[in-house]
């Protein structure tokens, strides 16, 4: 079963740059408003573009990704329509979603100059909203089991509309995530430096963690090992030095995470329900990157069902990059 893939990883915000120090920053943004205040196009906008470009990509990874793998799971990818099983149904694609995509086509109006990454962005847009509307109308059409009284007629209307959106949207997708993973990385860097230059500890730790599990990531897609269906071709060698480093950061963000006091001093909340499931997922991705050496070692394909519990360990790729997918906006919550 072929699906669309798009290799791209969880990003972070960054809310005023890192969280820790935010009202430093606030006041420098606030600076460079009054100094900038007759120009059309500020440091602000451009800052709240970025976490809109980061946002999308997150989504596109996470809920549109995980329609698309739905759907594709019970329907053959292919022109004509054919359904494999029958569970045929489609998750809803958020209104978030198309609310980031509005947002972001706001900013580039004003914006005189545009990046690649908004070049990319502005070819995917439309295509990626006609998808997330076409996938709606199928979560609409499968949910009230539709199909049932039209023998699949309306469901073979909407896949030949969907399906024509799929190529485009892989294609457009894929050059947008690498243009922004290629700001992203730059942008983290900068931002990782300047912060151990501040002295913010905690922040940097954070920070360096989730780039950790982002390495992680890039490298099991420098494999070419682009679903669980190759997870026994990974050479988990080669990734076993990050998995090492990313066990100890974990153990570090830990302790720092029970001295409020510290946390108070950055900037940071010292109480936030999202501090205990971000340390509940960063546990349970290295559960899960424990169990997929443990595979890869015993040759055990793991279960190819797509919707991986958060709270099981399978050992796969899909309930990693899922972990951390909550682990990040587990984080992107406690900096705002």
């Amino acid at each position: 079963m072929r699906k669309i893939w798009i290799a791209a990883v969880i990003l972070t915000v960054m809310l005023m740059g890192s969280g820790c120090a935010k009202e430093a920053l606030e006041e420098d943004i606030a600076e460079v408003e009054e100094e900038n205040k007759a120009e059309l196009w500020t440091e602000e906008d451009e800052q709240e573009l970025y976490n809109l470009y980061v946002q999308i990509n997150n989504e596109m990874i996470g809920q549109v990704g995980d329609a698309i793998g739905e759907y594709f799971y019970h329907v053959e990818y292919q022109e004509e329509f054919s359904v494999l099983d029958d569970a045929y149904t489609c998750f809803l694609v958020s209104d978030s979603f198309f609310g980031n995509l509005d947002r972001a086509e706001e900013l580039l109006e004003k914006k005189e100059e545009h990046l690649e990454v908004d070049k990319a962005y502005l070819a995917l847009s439309p295509v990626a909203r006609e998808l997330g509307e076409a996938l709606n109308e199928i979560y609409e059409y499968t949910d009230e089991k539709t199909f049932l009284e039209d023998d699949f007629v309306k469901g073979k209307e909407l896949h030949k509309k969907f399906f024509a959106y799929c190529t485009e949207y892989e294609t457009l997708g894929t050059t947008f995530v690498e243009e922004l993973q290629e700001l992203a990385d730059k942008r983290r860097e900068e931002n990782l430096a300047k912060i151990k230059e501040d002295g913010y500890e905690i922040s940097a730790a954070l920070i360096q963690m989730i780039a950790t599990a982002q390495e992680i990531q890039e490298e099991i897609l420098k494999q070419g090992i682009e679903e669980d269906a190759k997870l026994l071709e990974l050479d988990t060698e080669a990734l076993k030095p990050l998995c090492d480093r990313y066990r100890e950061e974990i153990a570090t963000v830990n302790a720092y995470l029970k001295d409020s006091e510290a946390l108070e001093k950055e900037g940071l909340p010292t109480s936030s329900v999202s501090y205990k499931t971000f340390q509940e997922e960063a546990k349970n991705s290295l559960k899960e990157l424990d169990a997929i050496f443990e595979n890869v070692a015993q040759q055990k394909q793991p279960s190819t069902y797509e919707a991986n519990n958060q709270f099981t360990i399978e050992g796969t790729l899909t309930g990693f990059y899922s972990k951390v997918s909550r682990m990040v906006d587990d984080y992107n919550q406690i900096i705002k």
